[in-house]
């Protein structure tokens, strides 16, 4: 089994054919669901944790945070 390189959108947003390749979408199509999903991330990790629990305090992003942006969330998510 061959180690799999972690995909940021930064590195492959620009080439449209690789985006096509890792999640089936186009460019327009993957910027018009990061819009809903954005929302959607946003708003449910400003009440909750991760498993769900009710948050006791407001959310931050963190230096080291997996997903600093929304777009690599919803890469992952699509990949």
């Amino acid at each position: 089994m061959f180690p799999v390189m972690i995909q940021r959108y930064h590195d492959i947003g620009s080439d449209g054919v690789k985006l096509r390749r890792l999640t089936g979408l186009k460019y327009e199509e993957f910027e018009a669901l990061h819009t809903l999903f954005k929302n959607v991330w946003q708003s449910y990790f400003a009440q909750f944790t991760l498993d769900g629990t009710p948050r006791a305090r407001q959310a931050s992003i963190r230096k080291n945070s997996i997903f600093p942006d929304t777009r690599d969330a919803l890469l992952f998510g699509l990949i």
